[in-house]
């Protein structure tokens, strides 16, 4: 995953306080974790490699673990992962 870490970090480092807010307006429209992955499925698209959608993946499925995952984290974690275009939408 230190790919895809440093490669967040180099994107965050360029402008910090410009992509913090377009995250958080993006995020602020959200109500739901699968709004969210719809809204920054295009930025992320653009942006990451096929590896490092799957180790975003890999780093929201660590997370989700911490919070004890239930079957709506693995339920959000199917509709992030196609939207990644990891796994074929149906």
């Amino acid at each position: 995953m230190t790919g895809l870490r440093s490669r967040v970090m180099t994107l965050v480092d360029h402008d910090l306080a410009e992509r913090m807010r377009q995250a958080r307006f993006i995020a602020g429209r959200a109500d739901s974790f699968e709004q969210a992955a719809a809204l920054f499925a295009g930025l992320l698209n653009k942006h990451l490699t096929p590896d490092e959608k799957r180790q975003l993946v890999d780093m929201v499925e660590e997370i989700a673990q911490i919070e004890a995952r239930s079957d709506a984290h693995a339920e959000a974690i199917q509709v992030l992962t196609r939207r990644m275009g990891l796994i074929p939408a149906y």
